[in-house]
């Protein structure tokens, strides 16, 4: 009696009918997976050169081309659309449904779009809603107070007017409001190369570490407490505090940024590499992190950024980013 319940086991050890690796995703973690998915289920609307066919999954898909654009409703579209041609909406208008346009997009204010992908340039009206994602494989401007759900990404740069809110956003270039400086190409000091392969030291310290305006330092720096960096500093390696972070402005990082607590980063800084925070991120205007020739990450649970950011590579706040005025 005592072995009975264990006989299921020896039976799964003797015959070994489970010993297969687990499932692993197959998506390879590429952002644009989702327009591939949707140019593969609106296939059947390119191929038909009627307004309207059913997809795969049995619903009415329709044609949108510019005559049709004056009978569109108030009322919310409720079936996927492709464009086969470049569209502006003068009017908002209401997708509930998948919408993909082949050419150029412009949405009118107060429109709100579930997914969509533009395969040329896409502007977003003020105070426009993306539910779940958008791809654009030119650039991708959205206009003040618009709303960033999900993903948005593009080719190109996006570009996020003042109140735009966001969680995840990946581009070339992620400028908030308009662009104020020339964007680095390439750091000018560590070039291509990771402040990890450079022979530097570290510094460890078991209370706050402080680095006063204008200095210079080369190695890691490691603090239990709180991190301050005055301005014009400059630090050939990475920096990560247990408490808070501040960096002061005009100074240059040229390694990774991590603290547990707020991070803080004045105006005119550059910062090479990732900027994390288990807290909040908040990031002064003129401010560059990452370049084109080496894209990074900001990662917090809430992000603010000022008009004049630019980040290469992705922005993820997991509960709330905002650009503020």
């Amino acid at each position: 009696m005592l072995a009975a319940p264990l006989v299921p086991s020896l039976r799964e050890l003797y015959r070994r009918r489970d010993a297969t690796p687990l499932p692993t995703r197959t998506d390879n973690g590429r952002i644009e997976n989702f327009a591939q998915s949707l140019r593969e289920y609106l296939a059947p609307l390119m191929r038909e050169g009627g307004s309207s066919c059913r997809l795969r999954d049995g619903i009415q898909g329709r044609v949108l081309r510019s005559c049709d654009i004056p009978d569109l409703s108030g009322a919310p579209i409720e079936t996927p659309a492709f464009a086969p041609h470049s569209l502006v909406f003068p009017l908002p208008v209401c997708f509930v449904r998948d919408l993909y346009i082949r050419g150029d997009a412009q949405f009118a204010n107060d429109s709100l779009l579930r997914a969509v992908l533009v395969e040329g340039d896409a502007v977003l009206g003020e105070r426009t809603s993306i539910a779940r994602w958008i791809h654009v494989l030119g650039n991708l401007e959205a206009g003040p107070q618009a709303g960033l759900f999900g993903r948005a990404s593009a080719i190109g740069t996006i570009t996020l007017r003042h109140g735009t809110v966001f969680e995840r956003v990946r581009a070339g270039s992620i400028c908030a409001g308009t662009q104020t400086k020339t964007l680095r190409e390439t750091s000018p000091v560590g070039g291509a190369s990771s402040p990890i392969d450079l022979r530097v030291g570290r510094v460890r310290s078991h209370g706050d570490f402080h680095l006063r305006d204008s200095d210079a330092f080369q190695g890691h720096i490691v603090a239990m407490g709180k991190v301050a960096i005055a301005d014009n500093v400059l630090v050939i390696g990475s920096v990560k505090a247990r408490s808070s972070l501040e960096i002061g402005s005009g100074s240059h990082l040229e390694g990774t940024v991590v603290s547990r607590g707020a991070i803080s980063i004045a105006q005119r800084c550059y910062i090479k590499g990732p900027v994390l925070s288990e807290k909040e991120i908040v990031i002064g205007p003129g401010t560059q992190i990452g370049t084109p020739a080496s894209p990074t990450t900001v990662s917090a649970p809430r992000v603010r950024i000022a008009p004049g950011v630019v980040v290469c590579g992705t922005i993820w706040a997991r509960e709330s980013g905002e650009v503020t005025a």
